[in-house]
């Protein structure tokens, strides 16, 4: 059923106590990424940017109090985007990394979706009870080397 196989897609391995466990230490494949059920995805520009990115929570907890999100990055110019960082800022007692780093978003096609680039989110928070988050970022990029950068502030995110 799609239950059983979400289940086994997200506790295929024993979880670990947040305070024992590096976020270095954990990794998770973008192909075992189960959407999460309830939680709707995050806008966290304007959908029209020249750059748009969007969080995606995940039905994932790959340890007790780490939760996996999918970061997407949108090209919405007429131009090729080079130089992609984006950094999260979290609160005192949350641990962030970015896992598939993406740099370059291709020229659109015309009559074509947008050019789009996924890259994993891990947020572990020492209290594994915590069930959402002030979320901030920075999003800098270029465009015909000119650079641009896009400050996200105090972005509620769900995490359960």
């Amino acid at each position: 059923s799609e239950i059983s196989n979400i289940e086994s897609a997200t506790n295929d391995k024993p979880k670990k106590n947040a305070s024992d466990l590096r976020l270095s230490d954990v990794s998770v494949e973008i192909s075992e990424i189960v959407p999460h059920r309830t939680l709707a995805p995050v806008w966290l520009t304007d959908r029209d940017a020249e750059v748009s990115a969007r969080l995606h929570p995940a039905e994932n907890c790959p340890a007790l109090g780490v939760y996996v999100f999918v970061l997407t990055l949108m090209n919405n110019s007429s131009s090729q985007i080079d130089e992609i960082d984006f950094k999260a800022a979290v609160p005192k007692g949350v641990k962030s990394r970015l896992m598939k780093s993406v740099s370059r978003l291709t020229v659109p096609s015309p009559f074509s979706p947008p050019p789009t680039g996924n890259q994993i989110l891990l947020l572990q928070c020492s209290d594994g009870e915590q069930s959402s988050l002030n979320f901030s970022f920075v999003l800098s990029y270029s465009i015909n080397e000119e650079p641009s950068t896009i400050i996200g502030k105090d972005i509620m995110l769900q995490l359960k």
